[in-house]
């Protein structure tokens, strides 16, 4: 077991070198510069919260939890028309168990309207499991983002699931983000969410149920630097519930890569 611990640890290191967390989109951050005539800007507050047409942007992401499970992942978001992005992604690995994910994940996020300071779009995600029941669940959100300059933020991402199988469920999370341009091309930003609420149907007895953030409170701190108009470093560090600290500890290296019609 520390043998395959080491390999792990080696490795997330390695991999840092060549992870993911740069675009935008999730933070749904509007530009101030035409992206169809210049390159994608370096500083994330810059960047449109839909990826223009032609881009396409692949992120290899690394994360470790609670100190003994070692994930990678793989994420992709591609403009497809103006204002329309497409997603992708692959659940990845666990080394801790030595266990390949079998799930996929695509993903569209639609610019509804923007106007100065703000903007909102509609995103649908939809996993899909090899084996088995191929379709579980659908997830949407409504992400509205609120921005400056140097500062931004959003709520409703990823807000409604509807899962259909094997049973019939609902749930709400209101999540919520806040970023700054800290100095230069390097960025921050938290992640939180002020609760969540749905029905569970697990057993087939049908139930509503709620956590606010006073019972249950995820809190992530994430970093982005810009080496140029191609890639990015990241990384984050917090908890999927911040009062059960010790089991749900996270923290990852990311590094994004671009390409397209602009660098041409």
């Amino acid at each position: 077991m520390k043998s395959k611990i080491s390999f792990s640890a080696l490795l997330l290191a390695a991999t840092s070198l060549v992870a993911a967390q740069a675009f935008a989109s999730d933070e749904g951050v509007e530009t101030s510069a035409n992206t169809s005539n210049e390159r994608y800007p370096t500083q994330v507050i810059q960047r449109p919260g839909i990826v223009p047409t032609g881009i396409i942007g692949v992120r290899l992401n690394s994360q470790m939890t609670n100190l003994k499970t070692i994930g990678l992942s793989l994420s992709s978001e591609f403009g497809i028309a103006k204002d329309l992005e497409g997603q992708f992604s692959y659940a990845g690995v666990q080394f801790n168990d030595w266990e390949a994910k079998n799930t996929f994940n695509v993903g569209a996020q639609y610019k509804l309207f923007g106007m100065p300071h703000i903007s909102n779009s509609l995103t649908a995600s939809l996993p899909i499991h090899v084996g088995g029941e191929v379709i579980r669940s659908v997830t949407f959100g409504l992400p509205t983002t609120f921005y400056n300059d140097v500062m931004a933020g959003g709520i409703f991402g990823d807000l409604f699931t509807l899962t259909m199988r094997p049973n019939i469920e609902v749930a709400f999370d209101f999540k919520w983000w806040y970023g700054y341009q800290i100095y230069g091309d390097f960025w921050a930003n938290v992640k939180s969410s002020f609760g969540n609420f749905g029905m569970d149907n697990k057993t087939n007895q049908a139930k509503w149920q709620g956590q606010g953030f006073w019972k249950k409170l995820p809190a992530h701190l994430e970093m982005t630097y810009a080496f140029n108009h191609y890639f990015d470093l990241g990384g984050n560090v917090g908890f999927e519930d911040v009062f059960k600290a010790k089991e749900s500890f996270v923290f990852g290296l990311n590094l994004a890569m671009r390409g397209g019609k602009l660098f041409g």
